[in-house]
């Protein structure tokens, strides 16, 4: 009885992770800028960024983050089918340094959605405004995920 180990009801569903993307650019190079995940995929070029794609399953969650010299990021849907039941700005200081979503429990394996990450970088500006830059990247639903 000790050593016994609680299995899940459904050794086959998928548990909820975070998956973490982080976009990176400096002032010195404010574009494009550096895309990794916690999956281990990164872009590192325009045509390497769009061809990026992280893999998710139903209820992770997904978090940006911004590292370097940008300011600010946001993430909006330009394509696909809306993966998230929830998308929203995680944290400011004062813009929006995070974003988290949550992928909907609705989807199906393969569905995909295209977004764009918006983000700010300092000291890039055209008359004090802050110039934003745009990268394409895609989340994915895992084709196994059932």
């Amino acid at each position: 009885m000790c050593n016994s180990q609680s299995q899940p009801d459904n050794p086959t569903a998928s548990v909820p992770n975070i998956v973490t993307i982080t976009i990176n650019a400096t002032t010195a190079v404010p574009k494009p800028p550096i895309i990794t995940d916690s999956e281990g995929h990164k872009g590192t070029t325009k045509a390497g960024d769009e061809a990026l794609i992280t893999f998710a399953s139903r209820g992770d969650t997904i978090r940006w983050d911004r590292t370097g010299d940008i300011t600010a990021i946001c993430i909006r849907q330009t394509g696909g089918v809306n993966l998230f039941s929830r998308l929203t700005p995680g944290s400011h200081d004062p813009l929006p340094a995070t974003w988290v979503g949550i992928i909907s429990d609705a989807v199906t394996p393969g569905q995909e959605e295209e977004y764009t990450i918006d983000y700010f970088v300092k000291g890039q500006n055209e008359g004090g405004k802050p110039i934003k830059f745009s990268q394409d990247p895609r989340i994915q639903i895992k084709p196994e995920d059932k």
